[in-house]
């Protein structure tokens, strides 16, 4: 319909002497009736109208298209702000705790004397060194063994390389395995010189593996590298 009524206001703009009396809708038809001059060829005027009006079909047909493509990419342009505003909140908050985790262990490294309260109520008895089973909520016997380190510089190191771990993302099956060679560590530095490099070979291998799984976060990654060079330079 809007089709014809657009070929006919076309044809009346080039000339045309057409008045629209009536229209009427017949099944898939249209029946239209008009008022002219009767010089006009009406057979002439009818080709005209129907080749008119497939024009004005095939122009709605394009801007129906250019309609629902225009719409097409404002949702997709909507689509991409919305992932790029949740990706940029994201980084934020990742941004911000890491700067937080950064700042706790700076602290830590310029006052590495940690206080650190020992609970003497938990014991783990007829365990060694390689194969002590230390719970990831129960760090009294850590603890215990680093209080009896006997070299002041790396005792605070033990001190502050725990807490970094402890406060670190690691999943909690590393962070458990982590204290663990913490606590031999601390243990081998009790014995003779020449015994202490094998001991703690691979306490400090795992150690070190670590550090690539920190390293997401730059600042806490350097800071765990400085702690672990100064332990493996004492053994």
């Amino acid at each position: 319909m809007t089709a014809l009524l657009r070929a006919i206001d076309h044809i009346k703009q080039q000339g045309g002497d057409i008045v629209i009396q009536s229209l009427e809708r017949k099944n898939e038809s249209v029946v239209v009736r008009t008022q002219s001059d009767e010089s006009i060829d009406k057979a002439a005027i009818h080709a005209e109208v129907k080749e008119q009006m497939a024009k004005e079909m095939n122009l709605l047909q394009k801007e129906h298209e250019t309609q629902l493509l225009q719409q097409k990419l404002e949702l997709t342009d909507a689509h991409h702000q919305r992932e790029t505003e949740l990706r940029d909140k994201h980084d934020k908050l990742q941004g911000e705790h890491n700067s937080l985790l950064a700042q706790f262990v700076n602290k830590a490294i310029e006052n590495p004397k940690v206080e650190i309260m020992n609970d003497h109520s938990h014991r783990i008895e007829h365990a060694s060194i390689n194969h002590s089973a230390v719970n990831l909520g129960d760090h009294s016997t850590v603890n215990n063994h680093i209080e009896q380190v006997a070299d002041a510089e790396l005792k605070a190191v033990l001190q502050t390389l725990q807490q970094l771990l402890a406060n670190s993302h690691l999943p909690d099956i590393d962070k458990q395995q982590a204290h663990q060679a913490v606590d031999e560590l601390a243990a081998v530095s009790q014995k003779p010189q020449a015994e202490r490099k094998s001991l703690a070979r691979r306490s400090l291998a795992f150690l070190k593996d670590l550090q690539q799984d920190l390293s997401s976060a730059a600042e806490l990654g350097e800071q765990y590298g400085k702690l672990l060079l100064k332990v493996a330079a004492w053994f």
